[in-house]
């Protein structure tokens, strides 16, 4: 008798660590919220609280909305691509600044900066660009791990874009790969 009641908490207490184990899998520190999917195996994504996501066009979009106006002041979004043969973190940015172009116009006062992403080497810009009479700021993080292109860009206007800049730091440094 005392076999199975031993052989019983020992699978309570298994069953227990293993729904700890799975409700702990991803760590959302406090004032953060997930903004990836937790069934996507390659990356997790958070956002501050106060930010909205939106993930229905297939790619991560999330913002910050001024509650009074109900303006939206800053947005946040994560693009994944696969990896063209060829290409490097520069000149992935000089394609991207094309497609940029043909909406915004010419991007202007690019600052270029090696950075890191989770660890892995990433390139950094920071730019503005006008979209009629709004002049728009930038900053965008590239990273390549495992044949796949992490564009991760937060933008606001340039009036508001110091304001939420230090969200994205929380972003960038809430990022990471599994």
């Amino acid at each position: 008798m005392k076999r199975i009641i031993a052989l019983c908490l020992s699978l309570i207490m298994c069953i227990g660590l293993a729904a700890c184990a799975e409700n702990n899998a991803i760590d959302v520190p406090m004032g953060m919220m997930l903004a990836s999917d937790p069934d996507i195996p390659e990356y997790v994504l958070m956002v501050p609280n106060d930010w909205t996501i939106e993930s229905s066009t297939g790619t991560t979009t999330a913002y910050y909305k001024d509650n009074l106006s109900g303006s939206v002041l800053a947005t946040f979004s994560a693009t994944f691509n696969m990896i063209s043969e060829g290409v490097t973190l520069e000149n992935y940015f000089d394609t991207y600044k094309t497609e940029f172009t043909s909406v915004f116009g010419e991007p202007e006062n690019i600052e270029a900066n090696d950075n890191l992403l989770d660890g892995k080497p990433a390139k950094e810009y920071v730019y503005t660009a006008k979209f009629g009479e709004n002049e728009y700021k930038f900053w965008q993080v590239i990273c390549f791990h495992e044949g796949i292109i992490y564009t991760l860009t937060y933008s606001a206007t340039a009036q508001y874009f110091d304001n939420y800049a230090e969200d994205m730091s929380l972003i960038l440094g809430n990022f990471y790969f599994k």
